[in-house]
């Protein structure tokens, strides 16, 4: 099936009697066979074909799905639909990447992704927290009363009981309301659905993270003569509402390294002239990227190099710069480290950050990186449970700055120690 599209003369008589028969199907394997082949003509054909007119209606099928193939089958097809810039207006139009963001948390839940590397033991957070910031979900019971706080679970336990059913409402926090059961993605995908998944969470949330970066750069925020386009390009908008960057900022702590390259790439495109950036701190996002242990990490110096002096936060007082007061990255990082990062840029930084280095402008080490991952760990570590428990939870931010001090003397006792083993 593979060299359909290299054989069809008609390919848009071909795709249409494809999309026909996927109408009249009542089987979800036909379903998922005509979707697999319309995914593949459109892919190869997409110009040939022109605008796919029905779009929002893939999207709403994909949104009242509940067998897996078929929901891996609609999401490989709306890639294919949105390489054509009309079916990308459509898709914007139907809501489209607020379906796309329930589907992309899901990756929190893939817990059999390979191993990093170097990752602390400080993100595991105790049994006895883990019980107690795991129990997210309220459930409607039969009187009409709100029982609960349950961990996902044992929300699990009261599906196989038949306690709750698909017509149940449920909430947890980052839910704007009580919703049905198979209205909420985690539960639906999770408790009731058929079928078997041709993707695990992580490749899907690739798939999907690939989908919104490819529409970011069909509406880009500059024009030709480099003027910034003003208001911002819709889909940088939409994917910069509340409902939508925290979760996409949030799946850096997978700490899949796919992952959190797409994640970082995305807010790069994001981000770029858009007025929100002087709030993006507020998502957690420079906790979150910091925390990365991986060695692919050119696109996060690039974000922090381009972000780190335009927040809007609060600055400690009592540090000792004015570049350390005004870049977020001063709460976190030593001074020399912040500054090379704005002198040098994001290669010299990068090769710097994965290095061992002691010269005038940097100090730094893997024992410092590590020191650092940790002590950012133990800031977060009620939370990071949390999205095993609740995809949709949201971090609430807080700063370093009654901390800022203590993490000072931290760099500087190492610094200090560097020295003498040096002379030594």
């Amino acid at each position: 099936m593979s060299d359909v599209g290299h054989h069809v003369r008609e390919p848009r008589e071909f795709f249409n009697d494809l999309y026909h028969r996927f109408l009249l199907s009542p089987k979800p394997s036909m379903k998922a066979m005509c979707l697999q082949a319309m995914a593949i003509v459109y892919g190869r054909c997409h110009e040939e074909i022109g605008p796919f007119n029905d779009t929002a209606f893939m999207v709403r099928k994909l949104e009242e799905c509940e067998n897996r193939t078929e929901r891996d089958r609609l999401l490989q097809f709306i890639d294919k639909l949105l390489h054509n810039r009309h079916n990308v207006k459509l898709f914007l139009d139907t809501n489209g990447v607020r379906v796309l963001v329930d589907l992309v948390t899901l990756a929190h839940l893939h817990t059999q992704r390979a191993y990093v590397p170097l990752q602390t033991s400080s993100l595991e957070a105790s049994p006895d927290q883990q019980r107690d910031t795991e129990k997210e979900w309220y459930y409607g019971n039969k009187d009409k009363e709100r029982d609960g706080p349950y961990s996902f679970g044992e929300m699990k336990e009261l599906w196989k009981e038949s306690t709750i059913h698909q017509k149940t409402r449920c909430w947890a926090q980052g839910m704007e309301g009580w919703r049905p059961l198979e209205q909420i993605p985690q539960l639906k995908w999770q408790l009731m659905a058929q079928g078997m998944s041709l993707m695990n969470e992580s490749d899907m949330a690739t798939l999907i993270l690939n989908i919104f970066i490819r529409m970011c750069e069909f509406y880009p925020s500059r024009d030709a003569e480099n003027a910034i386009v003003r208001p911002l390009p819709r889909a940088k908008r939409l994917l910069s509402e509340p409902n939508a960057l925290p979760h996409i900022v949030q799946l850096l702590l997978t700490f899949d390294p796919s992952l959190v390259e797409r994640v970082t790439k995305l807010l790069n495109i994001i981000l770029e002239d858009n007025p929100q950036l002087p709030r993006a701190f507020s998502t957690g996002v420079f906790f979150f990227i910091l925390m990365y242990t991986g060695s692919n990490i050119l696109p996060i110096a690039k974000f922090l190099k381009y972000t780190h002096m335009k927040q809007s936060f609060r600055p400690d007082e009592q540090q000792s710069s004015d570049i350390m007061q005004r870049s977020i990255l001063g709460q976190l990082l030593p001074e020399a480290m912040v500054c090379f990062l704005e002198n040098h840029g994001s290669v010299k930084f990068s090769e710097t950050f994965l290095g061992e280095f002691d010269n005038p402008e940097a100090i730094w080490n893997g024992e410092m990186r590590r020191m650092m991952i940790e002590k950012i760990a133990a800031h977060i570590a009620d939370f990071t449970p949390r999205l095993q428990s609740n995809t949709r939870a949201t971090y609430q931010v807080h700063t370093f700055s009654h901390s800022a001090a203590h993490s000072s003397h931290i760099f500087l006792r190492l610094l200090y120690l560097h020295i003498i083993l040096a002379v030594a």
